[in-house]
């Protein structure tokens, strides 16, 4: 989950002990975080957050195969350069490579990408507490790729 906390975004963990805000950034953090070795925390309250969500970044291609879907979700992890890997966990597909049972993978140039979308699912949202409130926009594949970037657990 991603929060945004005195206009930051920075990982949020959430468990019934404790929640907190986590960065690898300085720049990020006051007199209030916790430094433990690279890893910069500080626990916090769902009041001190304007924005608690989670994010999902999903790419448009179409295989032309019956039952294979036509947008897929991908994750930093996925883009490589100017390959984003897709993945089908629901059998094995022509010409792909299998993972693991009933899991395979197959690589697409960037440029043979026809569409994108960012769906945020929201649990808290200009400072109110909202029910899984789901917002979804289209953007540019470039765009898909730079907000993986930033809010990839490296960056955040």
């Amino acid at each position: 989950m991603i929060a945004v906390c005195g206009g930051f975004e920075y990982e949020y963990v959430s468990n019934r002990r404790h929640k907190e805000i986590i960065t690898k950034h300085m720049t990020k953090t006051d007199s209030t975080f916790v430094k433990d070795k690279e890893i910069y925390y500080k626990s916090v309250t769902e009041e001190d957050l304007s924005d608690i969500y989670s994010v999902e970044f999903m790419i448009f291609h179409d295989f032309n195969l019956d039952g294979v879907p036509q947008w897929w979700k991908i994750s930093y992890a996925d883009v490589v350069g100017d390959l984003i890997k897709i993945r089908f966990a629901s059998g094995i597909l022509p010409n792909w490579t299998v993972e693991e049972k009933n899991v395979c993978t197959t690589t697409l140039q960037m440029n043979s990408i026809t569409a994108a979308k960012v769906r945020y699912t929201f649990k808290r949202r200009n400072g109110i507490n909202v029910d899984n409130l789901i917002i979804e926009k289209t953007v540019d594949v470039s765009e898909v790729v730079k907000k993986i970037e930033e809010l990839s657990e490296h960056n955040l």
